[in-house]
Protein backbone atom coordinates (compact mmCIF):
# COMPACT_ATOMS: atom_id res chain seq x y z
CA UNK A 1 0.00 0.00 0.00
CA UNK A 2 2.86 2.36 0.84
CA UNK A 3 4.43 1.72 -2.58
CA UNK A 4 1.18 2.71 -4.26
CA UNK A 5 1.11 6.05 -2.42
CA UNK A 6 4.72 6.71 -3.38
CA UNK A 7 4.00 5.83 -7.03
CA UNK A 8 0.95 8.12 -7.12
CA UNK A 9 2.93 10.94 -5.51
CA UNK A 10 5.74 10.59 -8.06
CA UNK A 11 3.26 10.62 -10.93
CA UNK A 12 1.52 13.73 -9.59
CA UNK A 13 4.83 15.55 -9.18
CA UNK A 14 5.84 14.67 -12.75
CA UNK A 15 2.52 15.94 -14.06
CA UNK A 16 2.95 19.24 -12.22
CA UNK A 17 6.50 19.66 -13.51
CA UNK A 18 5.68 18.77 -17.11
CA UNK A 19 2.57 20.96 -17.23
CA UNK A 20 4.82 23.98 -16.69
CA UNK A 21 7.03 23.20 -19.69
CA UNK A 22 7.17 25.92 -22.32
CA UNK A 23 7.61 25.14 -26.02
CA UNK A 24 10.14 27.94 -26.62
CA UNK A 25 13.43 28.35 -24.76
CA UNK A 26 14.16 31.99 -23.94
CA UNK A 27 17.75 31.33 -22.92
CA UNK A 28 18.53 29.77 -26.29
CA UNK A 29 16.76 32.51 -28.28
CA UNK A 30 18.60 35.50 -26.80
CA UNK A 31 21.46 36.52 -29.11
CA UNK A 32 20.22 34.44 -32.06
CA UNK A 33 19.13 35.80 -35.43
CA UNK A 34 15.69 35.29 -36.91
CA UNK A 35 17.18 32.82 -39.39
CA UNK A 36 18.59 30.64 -36.59
CA UNK A 37 15.29 30.81 -34.69
CA UNK A 38 13.24 29.85 -37.75
CA UNK A 39 15.58 26.94 -38.46
CA UNK A 40 14.82 25.55 -35.01
CA UNK A 41 11.15 26.47 -34.52
CA UNK A 42 9.82 27.01 -38.06
CA UNK A 43 8.42 30.09 -39.77
CA UNK A 44 6.98 32.81 -37.55
CA UNK A 45 3.19 32.86 -37.27
CA UNK A 46 3.13 36.68 -37.26
CA UNK A 47 5.72 39.26 -38.30
CA UNK A 48 5.51 42.98 -37.66
CA UNK A 49 8.07 44.02 -40.25
CA UNK A 50 9.73 42.76 -43.40
CA UNK A 51 12.99 40.80 -43.61
CA UNK A 52 15.96 42.52 -45.24
CA UNK A 53 17.83 41.26 -48.30
CA UNK A 54 19.70 38.75 -46.10
CA UNK A 55 16.43 37.39 -44.70
CA UNK A 56 16.95 38.91 -41.24
CA UNK A 57 14.23 40.71 -39.31
CA UNK A 58 15.63 43.93 -37.86
CA UNK A 59 14.04 46.46 -35.49
CA UNK A 60 10.76 44.57 -35.37
CA UNK A 61 8.86 41.88 -33.51
CA UNK A 62 7.89 38.41 -34.65
CA UNK A 63 5.75 35.89 -32.82
CA UNK A 64 4.61 32.30 -32.58
CA UNK A 65 1.28 31.06 -31.27
CA UNK A 66 2.30 29.28 -28.04
CA UNK A 67 -1.20 28.10 -27.14
CA UNK A 68 -4.22 28.73 -29.37
CA UNK A 69 -7.47 30.13 -28.05
CA UNK A 70 -9.83 27.47 -26.74
CA UNK A 71 -13.61 27.68 -26.71
CA UNK A 72 -15.22 25.88 -23.83
CA UNK A 73 -18.48 25.54 -22.02
CA UNK A 74 -17.70 28.39 -19.60
CA UNK A 75 -16.19 30.76 -22.16
CA UNK A 76 -13.08 31.20 -24.26
CA UNK A 77 -9.50 30.90 -23.07
CA UNK A 78 -7.42 33.54 -24.88
CA UNK A 79 -4.46 32.58 -27.03
CA UNK A 80 -0.90 32.98 -25.78
CA UNK A 81 1.79 34.30 -28.11
CA UNK A 82 5.57 34.03 -27.81
CA UNK A 83 6.90 37.39 -29.00
CA UNK A 84 10.53 37.99 -30.00
CA UNK A 85 11.98 41.49 -30.53
CA UNK A 86 15.02 42.04 -32.76
CA UNK A 87 17.51 44.91 -32.62
CA UNK A 88 19.12 46.77 -35.53
CA UNK A 89 21.65 44.02 -36.15
CA UNK A 90 18.92 41.37 -36.38
CA UNK A 91 19.65 39.74 -33.02
CA UNK A 92 16.92 38.74 -30.55
CA UNK A 93 17.04 41.05 -27.54
CA UNK A 94 13.66 40.38 -25.91
CA UNK A 95 11.29 37.44 -25.80
CA UNK A 96 8.21 36.98 -23.71
CA UNK A 97 4.88 35.16 -23.50
CA UNK A 98 1.95 37.52 -24.05
CA UNK A 99 -1.69 36.60 -23.54
CA UNK A 100 -4.19 37.83 -26.12
CA UNK A 101 -5.99 40.91 -24.93
CA UNK A 102 -3.40 41.71 -22.26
Amino acid sequence: MKKMYIAITVILIQIMILSGCKPYRENWIYGKTSIEIEERYGKFDFTYGEPDEQGLYRLCRCSYIATPAKKGYFGTTPATYFVIAFDGSGVAVLCEYVQEGA
